[in-house]
């Protein structure tokens, strides 16, 4: 995930990367201190927090979002992209982003999906 949001700024494509985050978890923003090498630091701030919260203190469900938000909407998209069960830890709330996210990689890739997920095959 480093690398790729490594790229992701040094391509000049954050902003997109921030609205996505900003998307999917209502206003919050994805603060990026430190990116070096392997090695990345960031905050995540909730609009209705006074501090922003570490990566230690998030759910593996937001954890996970965070690597789809990064990979599904690549500049360099792969000819194809299996994801098992992307749904898998997300919080509800999260399946329409999610399903969004899909929808606009499939026009650059090839997506295959497995889920159980009854919102999501919708």
């Amino acid at each position: 995930m480093v690398a790729a949001i490594r790229t992701i700024y040094e391509i000049g494509h954050e902003y997109l990367f921030k609205e996505l985050v900003a998307d999917a978890f209502n206003g919050t923003q994805m603060l990026l201190p430190h990116i070096k090498k392997l090695n990345l630091k960031f905050k995540f701030k909730r609009p209705y927090l006074f501090r922003g919260l570490e990566a230690s203190e998030l759910s593996d469900g937001t954890l996970k979002h965070i690597c789809l938000v990064t990979v599904l909407p690549t500049p360099h998209p792969p000819e194809a992209l299996i994801l098992n069960e992307p749904e898998m830890s997300l919080h509800p709330d999260l399946i329409p982003h999610l399903a969004k996210l899909i929808a606009n990689a499939s026009k650059n890739s090839q997506i295959i999906v497995t889920s159980h997920s009854r919102e999501l095959q919708a």
